[in-house]
């Protein structure tokens, strides 16, 4: 009409924006998961670790299970 021809202002693309905004989540739930399995992993080899260690602080001193009274007199601990 004056001369220039003005070409019409588009709004953004709704399906577009909420492609991204996906997207995005996905990127950052993928990022968490993989946060939390790493995390999974180290306490788990943690646990196994203290387990092992209760298990080893059960037994005696010199690493061997305790022995009942009447093994200790057959084998000539304890006479009576």
């Amino acid at each position: 009409m004056f001369g220039k021809e003005t070409k019409p202002v588009q709004a953004p693309d709704p399906i577009a924006s909420l492609e991204s905004r996906v997207q995005e989540l996905e990127h950052r739930i993928r990022a968490i998961d993989t946060e939390w399995t790493e995390m999974y992993d180290k306490f788990r080899r943690l646990h196994m670790r203290l387990a092992k260690r209760d298990q080893r602080d059960a037994l005696e001193p010199n690493g061997h299970p305790p022995i009942s009274p009447m093994a200790a007199r057959l084998l000539g601990g304890g006479g009576s």
